[in-house]
């Protein structure tokens, strides 16, 4: 079967109705917005996972909604795409079926709507930040670079992320499942496992923003500098640090990447 692109010449912001596939009695639901005109290897595609609460449907759709624009102005070339978690359970964004689900959808914007597959970005909020580590873990080939937004681990082996430049980020005072604490419990996990297998090239952040809660700044379309710690390995051990001003655009940090197909 022969597949055009249905945006192959835009010019400008166009968004799409919501699109539906289906695994397995399950369906991932998903709406996107294309931005600006089409590079010639194809659009940098950025998928956002929403957060949520378990078995609060009405809540989680809300938050799904919220995440179609997060994002969306800090691109200014590209693919914003959000994604419904297929259940509400927290496990939303990686039941087993998820990751079919993931896979189907990001070919589907690769065949039809231009997405280039060396630039797929996942970017996650919360239970969608949970989510960007499980996802990758086991499509690392998948993905350029991530963001993590207030995400937990969940005792998560983190080898297969190797590879993938990766920016973690989370409030100081994010104690909710010690969130803050568990950032940076990742951040030095992945700096261990780049000395053990002699990873060099691989770049990693992690912003603890200080003074802030859940609810911290990733976002700014005018790429605001935010206060984050200097030093999260001392932070985490109650030792002497200080806060300095940086730019937590995560959109901008993702930018930077394109997937090495031979790492």
């Amino acid at each position: 079967k022969e597949y055009k692109s249905t945006y192959k010449n835009l010019s400008q912001t166009s968004s799409s109705k919501t699109h539906k596939l289906h695994y397995n009695n399950k369906t991932i639901e998903f709406e996107f917005t294309i931005v600006g005109e089409k590079p010639l290897e194809g659009y940098p595609l950025f998928i956002c996972l929403h957060d949520g609460e378990v078995s609060h449907g009405a809540y989680n759709t809300g938050e799904y909604k919220k995440m179609k624009t997060y994002y969306l102005k800090s691109i200014t070339n590209g693919i914003c795409l959000a994604c419904r978690g297929i259940s509400d359970q927290s496990n939303f964004h990686y039941m087993d079926e998820s990751f079919v689900l993931i896979e189907k959808v990001i070919k589907e914007m690769i065949v039809l709507y231009d997405a280039d597959p060396l630039r797929v970005y996942l970017i996650g909020v919360g239970l969608g930040g949970n989510a960007v580590y499980q996802l990758a873990a086991r499509l690392p080939d998948r993905f350029a670079a991530l963001s993590v937004n207030s995400g937990h681990t969940l005792g998560l082996n983190l080898k297969n992320l190797i590879n993938i430049p990766i920016q973690i980020q989370v409030g100081e005072n994010d104690i909710m499942f010690e969130k803050n604490k568990n950032a940076v419990n990742a951040f030095c996990t992945l700096c261990d496992l780049y000395k053990e297998y002699d990873i060099q090239t691989t770049t990693i952040e992690c912003n603890i923003h200080t003074g802030k809660g859940k609810h911290i700044i990733d976002y700014n379309i005018k790429r605001a500098i935010q206060n984050v710690v200097n030093d999260p390995v001392a932070w985490l051990n109650a030792q002497e640090y200080s806060s300095i001003p940086k730019n937590t655009n995560a959109i901008l940090f993702l930018s930077q990447f394109k997937r090495n197909s031979f790492p």
